[in-house]
């Protein structure tokens, strides 16, 4: 215990993994499994004189190892506009997942790069995944409140609680995961230059315009 975060030996080998993105670092608010029922992690102070875990309904979320070379977690989700998205579907593909808030300062900003990163990659094979953890919002209408951003923006289905949110441990935004056509974490938390770099050593050379050629031919 470092004051902020509890080590658990959950898979009761009589060792704890001493990685803060391990299975077994829990912060506060997560819910994990003993003896067949789902407990959260109610407080935990910060001197660690005190530990409280208290009974919740339902089943403990699934708990992934989530360090560099890790592999990723794959979920299910619908997009802001309702459609069925497997994150599955996209294997073979580079994929950045960002969760983000309209709570944090330079939002409009993190959209503006974004759109600047996907007009560079979208034909390298690259994939954007967002998703939101504010509470459901109907103003998020469409695919995003650019009005209709390329890439894909999935629904939250419960703001801080959102169960992919859980899957990833997540607990502030933004917060983004780099993960390879392999289907392995390769890096967490990137700001924009370095994602720019990590995604032009892993994503694929330039599919050639389809249109080129005949613009070239029809004004040449």
């Amino acid at each position: 215990m470092d004051g902020s975060r509890l080590a658990v030996d959950l898979d009761g080998d009589g060792a704890l993994e001493g990685r803060a993105d391990s299975r077994e670092h829990m912060n506060p608010g997560e819910i994990v499994p003993f003896g067949g029922k789902a407990w959260r992690l109610a407080r935990l102070a910060p001197a660690g004189c005190e530990v409280r875990f208290e009974p919740t309904a339902g089943e403990a979320p699934e708990r992934p190892a989530l360090a560099i070379g890790d592999p990723a977690p794959w979920f299910r989700a619908r997009t802001a506009a309702g459609e069925a998205f497997d994150l599955r579907d996209l294997k073979g593909r580079t994929i950045w997942i960002q969760f983000w808030s309209k709570e944090v300062s330079g939002f409009e900003y993190d959209l503006e790069t974004l759109m600047q990163l996907h007009e560079k990659y979208a034909r390298r094979n690259v994939a954007i995944v967002r998703i939101n953890l504010d509470r459901p919002d109907p103003e998020i209408a469409g695919n995003s409140p650019l009005g209709g951003a390329p890439w894909i923006e999935l629904a939250s289905d419960g703001g801080r609680d959102d169960s992919i949110g859980r899957l990833f441990r997540v607990w502030k935004a933004p917060w983004s995961v780099l993960i390879d056509k392999d289907g392995l974490i390769r890096a967490k938390n990137l700001g924009f230059t370095a994602l720019d770099q990590a995604l032009e050593r892993m994503a694929e050379a330039p599919r050639p315009d389809p249109f080129g050629d005949l613009w070239s031919r029809v004004w040449g």
